[in-house]
């Protein structure tokens, strides 16, 4: 479901703001996520593969260079994938399951309770150890940008969008709880 809703927002924003002018990239498609840990050297953890994306996301010196904005999915994201109405939306999201379970072998293995109370109540990055790491990158890579003198301050920063709509300002300077990078600061 995540990845459906990532591949979803993928596409409605390309086609909101014209794929002729934005390229998203989508770091949860299934051909950017590493492959099953036991087949890894060094027995690769989500940490490492963390790490992989910090060195894609802030570039060679650190600025990010090859990026304009960060886009955040929330719940307001879920529902638009899920077909959510606003209305009878937990009795939605178990027909969404139960459909699903009919061909996917993977969802079965989740208790269909625990996916609906996920997708009704906390469906968005701030239950995601990868994204609590990506926003920290981004608040980085900002903190940088306002210090270069060839990125002009807060007008090169990155935009920061969160469920659709622009993250406030003060929300570009805290850093919240690392996901899997306080597993890198342990090793």
């Amino acid at each position: 479901m995540n990845a459906d809703a990532a591949a979803d927002v993928k596409t409605r924003l390309e086609k909101h703001y014209s794929a002729d002018f934005l390229w998203m990239l989508n770091p949860g498609a299934s051909h950017l996520l590493p492959p099953d840990a036991s087949l890894l050297p060094n027995n690769a953890t989500g940490a490492d593969y963390m790490w992989m994306w910090t060195r894609v996301l802030e570039g060679p010196d650190g600025l990010g260079r090859d990026f304009d904005w960060f886009y955040f999915v929330g719940p307001s994201d879920f529902a638009a994938t899920l077909k959510l109405a606003g209305a009878d939306d937990m009795r939605a999201i178990d027909a969404y399951y139960d459909k699903r379970a009919l061909t996917d072998p993977g969802i079965k293995s989740i208790d269909r309770n625990k996916f609906r109370a996920y997708y009704a109540l906390r469906a968005a990055i701030t239950n995601s150890y990868g994204s609590h790491d990506e926003w920290n990158i981004a608040r980085a890579i900002n903190a940088r940008r306002r210090a270069a003198d060839d990125m002009a301050g807060f007008a090169k920063q990155l935009a920061i969008f969160f469920d659709g709509k622009p993250a406030p300002p003060p929300l570009f300077e805290e850093a919240i709880t690392p996901g899997n990078a306080g597993a890198c600061s342990q090793k």
